[in-house]
């Protein structure tokens, strides 16, 4: 669809929601004629940044594992915690794969959002957490640990010590939608000003409380112009002076327009949206800082767009407020 159909298509849609650009958008879109990136573009920036923020820790099974990260967490395997199939102690190297995401534009890039399924109908933005991948194995083979995982993670650095703090998993849903729930297998407790925890098997693990933010909630809706789509395209929420935390907005196909579907952000708070895409090897990409206002649609031009390494992505993300 060339962009001369695409404003005609917005232009029949807002006769259509009863408003117009003065009432229910932002600046009107820029047209510029570009060519959007195949959706495999984009899963391979994703998985580059994903590749880049990992770490491979090789240790020896019968001495077991204490590591601590940069950003203070501790990872605890007791020696002698690795059993062959038919029972036998395995020694020799273990590697443990291990990346940890703290900061927003970390989980940015990694498409990794701090979003958790409260109940079927909500999802909530997840705050004061430190979420983590945990992948272990042996000769390429995956191997879990018979002991678990013990993982130690300084409160000072997630904030005050919360009494709804709970431990979460990574799930995908059958829309390859990445979004957290609360993990019941594992242990979780403080101790010495620890939150301390013990997790079996391995992928995505995290700790973090549902963010309570007073008011009536509404949806935010962004348009992005023609050719950005959710597999090609993501747009995410940060909230002003929430470093650690990052929402994410879902495609939908109805009004081809990335939205909130659990209407989950209060009105009136500063934002910002964060527009990424690809661009080749680099990352395409816009920030838009907005007061939210209730069911206002906003719009995401391409020529608003800049494109930037991953390093400078991540330091453009790091910098806002």
């Amino acid at each position: 669809m060339k962009f001369a159909s695409f404003l005609h298509f917005f232009s029949l849609f807002l006769l259509l929601s009863g408003c117009n650009r003065d009432t229910c958008c932002d600046e009107p879109l820029q047209e510029m004629n570009f060519e959007a990136p195949a959706p495999q573009e984009f899963i391979n920036l994703q998985e580059t940044a994903r590749e880049t923020l990992s770490t491979n820790i090789i240790f020896q099974a019968e001495q077991g594992l204490e590591h601590t990260s940069d950003n203070g967490m501790m990872i605890i395997i007791p020696q002698g915690c690795f059993t062959s199939a038919d029972g036998q102690l395995i020694d020799g190297d273990i590697t443990l794969e291990f990346i940890e995401l703290y900061d927003r534009n970390d989980m940015l890039v990694t498409n990794k959002p701090s979003m958790g399924q409260i109940t079927e109908q909500i999802r909530s933005l997840l705050i004061g957490e430190r979420f983590f991948y945990l992948n272990l194995t042996r000769d390429g083979q995956q191997i879990v640990s018979d002991c678990g995982i013990q993982i130690r993670v300084p409160i000072s650095q997630t904030g005050d010590a919360a009494e709804d703090m709970f431990l979460w998993e990574g799930m995908e849903n059958e829309n390859d939608s990445f979004f957290w729930n609360v993990y019941t297998e594992g242990e979780f407790f403080t101790e010495n000003g620890y939150y301390v925890t013990y997790v079996s098997g391995n992928g995505w693990k995290g700790i973090a409380h549902a963010a309570n933010y007073p008011g009536e909630k509404a949806g935010i809706q962004v348009l992005a112009s023609d050719g950005y789509n959710g597999e090609n395209a993501a747009v995410y929420l940060a909230y002003a002076d929430e470093k650690h935390a990052i929402a994410q907005l879902y495609w939908d196909n109805k009004t081809s327009m990335f939205t909130d579907p659990y209407r989950q952000f209060s009105p009136n708070l500063d934002i910002h949206l964060l527009f990424i895409s690809a661009e080749g090897e680099q990352w395409r990409y816009a920030v838009k800082s907005i007061t939210a206002e209730a069911d206002k649609i906003y719009t995401i031009a391409h020529s608003e767009t800049s494109t930037a390494t991953l390093t400078e992505l991540l330091s453009v993300i790091a910098k806002l407020p």
